[in-house]
């Protein structure tokens, strides 16, 4: 079945020789373009390009799934059009040696294929959730008693703002850490942030945002307030009641 694809979608599709980002929301049809890309350049008889070559990494199991089920779809659709077309067939037994899967799997995989490279033996694994969780918990309990040891002016601080026994300041070093893991060049936006905390300029800035949106709250408030006291005099008045608010 052909497929009308966007002017943008086709630059994207057959734009070879460099790189190629895309931005696009969800559900334009992202995945369909990079298929089609993919598909285009495997079976091209000029290009020769061995489909077990292909390494194609997506963020969840179930995108790099789909992704090889679309592959081998888009290849059976090639051999309907043309079932003798050898290069096709080859292709197609080839794609299922193709690289195709999340991007933590890919590079676990590189590390294992070159672990003589480093200082590990075997037995490694990618951390679940659950032991990820643990680890952090474990880091977080010796940092914080290295940091009340060595400096508990410090340490005391943080607890004023963040209560340590409550569990405010491992909730908030956690989101820091998540968010430093999203990300990129993290020492730069450490070195800004810190940086900005310096700056009074950069507090006035947040004291201005913060009156801003306290101003809009307070008028929505006002307004509430004012739609319920109509309410609250239009109900009296109908029950025939002097009161009024």
């Amino acid at each position: 079945m052909s497929v009308s694809w966007t002017k943008d979608q086709e630059r994207a599709i057959t734009s070879y020789g460099r790189g190629v980002t895309v931005s696009a929301a969800a559900g334009s049809g992202k995945t369909a373009v990079l298929i089609e890309r993919i598909i285009r350049l495997l079976t091209d008889k000029d290009k020769k390009i061995p489909a077990d070559k292909l390494l194609a990494v997506t963020f969840t199991i179930d995108a790099a799934a789909q992704m090889r089920d679309k592959l081998n779809e888009a290849f059976e659709e090639k051999l309907r059009e043309d079932p003798e077309d050898t290069w096709v067939l080859q292709q197609q037994d080839l794609v299922q040696l193709a690289r195709i899967s999340t991007i933590d799997s890919f590079c676990f995989d590189i590390v294992k294929e070159n672990l003589n490279k480093f200082e590990f033996s075997g037995g490694l694994k990618i951390l679940g959730d659950a032991e990820r969780e643990n680890v952090f918990a474990a880091a977080f309990e010796q940092a914080a008693e290295e940091l009340c040891a060595d400096h508990p002016k410090e340490y005391e601080m943080l607890d004023n703002f963040f209560p340590v026994e409550s569990g405010e300041l491992k909730n908030a070093v956690k989101a820091l850490y998540d968010h430093l893991q999203s990300i990129c060049h993290t020492d730069r936006w450490i070195r800004e942030t810190e940086e900005n905390y310096r700056s009074e300029e950069f507090f006035e800035r947040i004291y201005d945002s913060a009156f801003e949106r306290l101003e809009l709250v307070l008028k929505k408030a006002a307004a509430m307030a004012e739609d319920a006291r109509y309410c609250f005099n239009y109900t009296i008045a109908a029950e025939g009641k002097e009161f009024r608010f």
